[in-house]
Formats: structure tokens, sequence, C-alpha cells
């Protein structure tokens, strides 16, 4: 599985609706599970974004695939995404 991160600010709607916040977590997890995709963290952030989402997905099609339309209706954010790689000793050269 490759890791992902969302970088996420919320837009004026995701905002004035904020109180709905666990209800779109465990929307989102469930529609992530039928996609193929496992959220693994999420965190609110100070700066730049409002929420940070660490996932992980069986490929790139499946992350596609989950953050098309279906994220806004968890929450109305705006998002970028990008596949990381873990560090390891041997690739730190």
């Amino acid at each position: 599985m490759s890791a992902y991160m969302l970088l996420c600010n919320f837009t004026d709607q995701g905002v004035r609706t904020i109180k709905e916040v666990p209800q779109r977590r465990a929307a989102a997890r469930e529609l992530g599970k039928e996609l193929g995709v496992d959220i693994k963290a999420g965190y609110l952030a100070m700066g730049t974004y409002d929420l940070i989402i660490h996932t992980e997905a069986t490929d790139d099609e499946a992350m596609a695939n989950c953050r098309w339309p279906p994220w806004g209706t968890c929450g109305r954010p705006r998002s970028r995404c990008s596949r990381k790689r873990m560090l390891t000793r041997s690739s730190r050269g």
C-alpha cells in the first residue's frame, strides 16, 4: 500500500458547519474503506493548512477515486494530495 498526505483547507461552508466534523470523519472513513483507502490519522493544523490527513491506499487509482467528489461530501475541504515514500536507513545514503 502507498502512503498519501492530504493537505486540506476548509471552505467557508465547511467552517460554518465545523460541529459536524465527527460525523464527517466517520463518513470519510467508511467511504475510504469501500474504495480501498485507509485513513490512518487526521490532524487539525495551524498555518497554511487547516487539516492534514495521512492515508494509505491500494494504489493511485483508489486514492484518485476517493478524492474526487466524495471527499467534498464529507466536509467540503479544498485539498492537495501527495504520495509519500518512507525513508529507511538504506535510502538515506
